[in-house]
């Protein structure tokens, strides 16, 4: 346990603290220059929970950014590499790949509320005994990504005629107009709405539409509402499309969604 200075030369590169539990491995990265470590991975699940920067790690094709509030999972064996920004301080835990029976698939963000922080930050401490320590593991493990998906966000598009027709869907992501019948409305072809939303918001029509419906069924599924009559309320014609959709955006369904909503996370 301790600090580790990594430098090359006279210059610090990166201030480690160190902690090794029963199941979890427990680091503090302190980061005084941009940082890359190159594709790798792991025997054991790593977690990364950012406190001040930013973290971005990319599996595959599939490329996930932590910052301060949320956090990056990352099973064993997935090859990964990690890039962060000098002045980056995040936790980095390593948990037994057989301490949790199921895990995600693949790369996962999670919310990292602060009772998550201060768990890893505890397990940090010098001065705990195995018996204080594997306590306090057993309850992070239950913390790390149990909780509630971070949800993506939604760009805006910038030009007027795409910026109207997405803040009108914002209000009625009911509406089912096509891009012919958008295109009518705002004085531009179909062709160029489409062009716009993709070279504006990095999404195709179809799919801002499906972020935006589920974005806006978030606040309708924390009461009593059944899930079919939120899928209609939101623009769906059956609760089985809805579902794909609420799946793809949220990696969940609507009715293991958790509430209230001000306790989910974000992205950002």
């Amino acid at each position: 346990m301790g600090w580790v200075v990594v430098s090359v030369g006279l210059q610090v590169l990166e201030v480690v603290d160190r902690a090794v539990g029963p199941r979890i491995e427990v680091y503090r990265w302190i980061l005084t220059a941009p940082t890359a470590w190159a594709a790798h991975d792991h025997v054991d699940h790593e977690f990364l929970v950012v406190v001040s920067g930013g973290v971005r790690v990319r599996a595959g094709d599939v490329v996930r950014t932590a910052v301060p509030g949320s956090g990056v999972w990352i099973p064993a064996g997935v090859r990964h590499a990690v890039s962060a920004p000098a002045g980056t301080m995040f936790l980095v835990g390593y948990v037994d790949r057989d301490r949790r029976a199921t895990v995600p698939a693949g790369l996962t963000a999670f919310p990292t509320p602060p009772l998550t922080i201060a768990l890893v930050e505890h397990l940090l401490s010098p001065v705990l005994d195995v018996a204080m320590r594997t306590r306090a593991e057993e309850v992070l493990c239950d913390q790390l990504v149990d909780g509630p998906p971070v949800l993506p966000d939604l760009p805006m598009p910038r030009s007027a005629p795409v910026r109207l027709v997405a803040t009108t869907l914002l209000g009625a992501p009911q509406d089912r107009r096509t891009l012919e019948q958008w295109g009518f409305v705002v004085g531009v072809s179909a062709r160029t709405l489409t062009r716009r939303f993709t070279e504006e918001t990095g999404l195709g029509f179809e799919s801002w539409r499906r972020r935006c419906r589920v974005l806006s069924a978030l606040p309708l599924l924390t009461g009593t509402r059944p899930v079919r009559a939120v899928a209609h309320r939101v623009g769906y014609r059956s609760e089985a499309a809805f579902v794909a959709a609420f799946r793809r955006e949220t990696g969940t369904t609507p009715g293991r969604w958790p509430a209230p909503v001000a306790q989910l996370g974000g992205t950002g």
